[in-house]
C-alpha cells in the first residue's frame, strides 16, 4: 500500500560521510551507482537488467533505496506499516506501458477478491522483481520484524501482479476489505497523486488512508491489517502487489 499521507517525510538526507577515502567501502558503493553515462542510461530498458544490474538499479531504484541504509530512509508509520522510496518514476512509467502493451490483463486469478490484473511472469518481469525484492525490501521486514534464518530472506517466496483501477465501465474502481494471502504484503504506487481522483488504500482497524506518489512501496503484515482499495473516483491508477510468504529453511 501508499504512504500515509499525513505521515511526515524527509527528502534529500544523506548519511554522514566519512572522510574521502578511495578504498573506503561507503565511498565505493555510492560511485558504483555514479558511473553511468545519460547515453548509457538511455539504452537500458526495463527489460535489460540481466544485461547491466549496476546501470538498471541506476536507472529503476531510488536513490535512497540504493543506500540500502534503512535506518536512515524507511519511515516507520506506526501499526507495524513503514514505508520508503523503491523506484523512480521512469521504472514506473516503463512497466506501466509494459503491462499496457502486452494487454493480457485477467479478473478472475483470485477465487476471493480478484483484481484486475496482470502477474509479472506474464510480463517476462518475474526473475528482475524477484531481485529487486530480495535485496530492497525483504531486508526491511527481516530488520524491522527480527526475522531469521533464509526462509525470510532470499529464500523467500512472492506472488506479484500489476494491478489496474479505473472507473469506466467493464474496469474495477475499487476493491473490498479483505486479507492478503501471504505472511506479508509489499504495495508499489506507480501512479502519482495528480493522475487520478480518490482511492488509496484504508485499513479500517488502524483508522488509516494511505497513498502517495509513483514509487512509493508500503510493508505491513497480514491477519492484522485488513484493507480495502477505495473507489479510484476518475483517471487510473496502477499499483505494484507482492504477497510474501516463509521460504524453506
Amino acid at each position: 500500500m501508499e504512504p500515509l499521507i499525513t505521515a511526515n517525510e524527509v527528502w534529500g538526507v544523506s548519511p554522514k560521510m566519512p572522510p574521502f577515502n578511495t578504498t573506503n567501502p561507503v565511498i565505493l558503493e555510492q560511485n558504483r551507482y555514479t558511473k553511468g553515462s545519460s547515453n548509457e542510461l538511455a539504452g537500458i530498458g526495463i527489460y535489460g537488467y540481466e544485461s547491466s544490474v549496476d546501470l538498471w538499479e541506476q536507472k529503476y531504484i531510488h536513490k535512497n533505496a540504493l543506500t540500502q541504509s534503512w535506518n536512515l530512509v524507511v519511515d516507520d508509520m506506526g501499526a507495524e506499516m513503514f514505508t520508503w522510496d523503491l523506484f523512480t518514476e521512469e521504472f514506473c512509467q516503463d512497466i506501466i506501458e509494459a503491462a499496457e502493451n502486452k494487454n493480457a490483463w485477467t479478473t478472475d486469478r483470485h477465487q476471493y477478491y480478484p483484481t484486475t490484473d496482470i502477474h509479472l511472469s506474464s510480463l517476462g518481469l518475474y526473475p528482475t522483481y524477484d531481485a529487486v525484492l530480495k535485496k530492497f525490501a525483504f531486508p526491511i521486514a527481516v530488520k524491522n520484524w527480527q526475522l531469521d534464518g533464509k526462509s525470510w530472506a532470499e529464500n523467500m517466496k512472492h506472488e506479484t501482479f500489476l494491478v489496474k483501477y479505473v472507473p469506466q465501465a467493464g474496469g474495477q474502481m475499487h476493491l473490498n476489505i479483505h486479507h492478503d494471502k501471504a505472511d506479508y504484503t509489499v504495495h508499489v504506487n506507480l501512479s502519482n497523486q495528480e493522475e487520478y481522483e480518490g482511492g488509496g488504500t484504508w485499513f479500517p482497524r488502524h483508522n488509516k488512508l494511505v497513498k502517495g506518489g509513483a514509487g512509493k512501496a508500503v510493508l505491513f503484515p497480514q491477519v492484522t491489517h485488513p484493507h480495502g482499495g477505495r473507489p479510484t473516483l476518475s483517471g487510473k491508477r496502477y499499483c505494484l502487489i507482492s504477497f510474501c510468504n516463509r521460504g524453506e529453511d
